[in-house]
């Protein structure tokens, strides 16, 4: 059995190039939200394989390869992955997908989660959050006067966490991506944006979209960076390696 971790768009483009051939493949996703963008009929589970029940999960579905596709931040899955692949003998494959290389004086790159917070704190205006509501409680510790809009998945988690930290239904978008160029534009002008904040997700994710469309709307974006990892396979060599069985 081969088990792909993660869902992202990857995951959907590998079995795409397999031709619906994935009897033989396990998927494992995070999120009900991410099972619904994958194939009705491929083989999916819902929720996360802590690192200490990897071991077990292998042996239990026969995994003779893994192939990790997790999202570039997901940095802890990856991590979790490659120590249980090596403890079990396993082999892994890491496929990372490029990050962004748009180039503006407008874009304001910092290193983590931590430096954009402390950039933010000193900024005034209409910010766009599109990073997600799992950070949010940080980033509204500095809001201060400011307005903060966050655009997030349309999950009841997800809505449930801005408003049980005092985020008003005004200030929430929910609503599935990615976003092409004019839809993103169109909210940046609508509510008055001067500030965007997202993270390197990198080609195929809807970024550059993001930010193209930012600029020509005078929002300045605020790109948390990740860290420089390197995949050991591209998708089409993952492809002909399980169409070709070279385990």
């Amino acid at each position: 059995m081969i088990w792909i971790a993660g869902g992202t768009h990857e995951v959907r483009e590998l079995l795409e190039s397999l031709n619906n051939l994935y009897e033989n493949i396990l998927i494992t996703v995070t999120t009900p939200e991410a099972k619904e963008l994958l194939p009705k009929d491929a083989n999916v589970l819902v929720g996360p394989v802590l690192r200490e029940d990897i071991p077990r999960f292998i042996k239990e579905h026969d995994i003779e390869l893994i192939i990790d596709l997790t999202h570039p931040f997901a940095t802890r899955i990856s991590e979790s992955l490659r120590i249980m692949a090596d403890r079990t003998n396993t082999r892994l494959i890491r496929y990372v997908r490029p990050g962004h290389n748009i180039t503006d004086p407008s874009i304001l790159n910092v290193a983590n989660i931590e430096e954009a917070i402390n950039l933010i704190a000193k900024l005034k205006g209409n910010f766009l959050f599109t990073t997600g509501s799992k950070n949010a409680t940080d980033f509204l510790k500095v809001r201060g006067s400011n307005r903060f809009i966050f655009r997030v998945l349309p999950s009841s988690k997800s809505i449930g966490e801005l408003s049980d930290n005092g985020v008003e239904m005004k200030d929430i978008i929910a609503v599935m991506g990615p976003f092409s160029y004019d839809f993103n534009k169109a909210i940046y002008e609508d509510y008055n944006i001067d500030y965007m904040i997202t993270k390197d997700s990198g080609e195929g994710s809807g970024f550059e979209e993001k930010i193209k469309s930012a600029l020509d709307a005078n929002v300045r974006p605020i790109v948390i960076m990740r860290d420089n990892e390197i995949g050991t396979k591209s998708l089409y060599e993952i492809t002909n390696i399980i169409l070709n069985k070279e385990m």
